[in-house]
């Protein structure tokens, strides 16, 4: 299950472990690269579909930019809750991100934020910073699919 442990996140722990632990060597799994994975689609289709059936055009393309605006402005927040080192915090900033996510079909963003939830529960909450860097990412790969995805089907 991805929200309990997502992928390669005991080799990420473990690779971060010298930089955040202190220099104490890391104990844990070998620290050999993980299987090729899949990744996670960008878009639930599926969950596209239901918003498009169930809104007028104008009211969804409106939605998905004041969603889109809400999850840009999060990161800043979260970002700083990070590096303030407050897990309490990132994982609620991250929990409303994964709502939004899951909510406008955004899988891919939605598998990240997850794993930076999984990563404040743990002892090496710096692993959370790292995966945040990919959420920037993600959030900008998500909304261009959304929005391309809208468009197609509105035009």
């Amino acid at each position: 299950d991805l929200r309990e442990n997502p992928p390669h996140l005991a080799y990420l722990l473990g690779a971060l472990h010298p930089y955040a632990g202190g220099g104490v060597p890391y104990r844990g799994a070998p620290l050999t690269p993980p299987p090729a994975l899949s990744a996670p689609p960008l878009l639930a289709e599926e969950r596209v579909r239901e918003l498009r059936a169930h809104r007028p055009p104008d009211a969804l393309r409106g939605m998905v930019h004041e969603c889109l605006i809400d999850l840009q402005s999060r990161l800043p927040a979260l970002r700083q809750a990070l590096l303030a080192g407050d897990t309490a915090d990132a994982a609620a900033q991250a929990h409303a991100m994964v709502g939004m996510a899951a909510g406008y079909g955004m899988t891919a963003l939605e598998t990240r934020l997850r794993a930076v939830m999984a990563a404040t529960r743990g002892p090496h909450a710096a692993a959370a910073t790292v995966l945040l860097q990919q959420l920037e990412s993600a959030l900008a790969q998500s909304g261009q699919a959304l929005r391309q995805a809208l468009q197609t089907e509105l035009a």
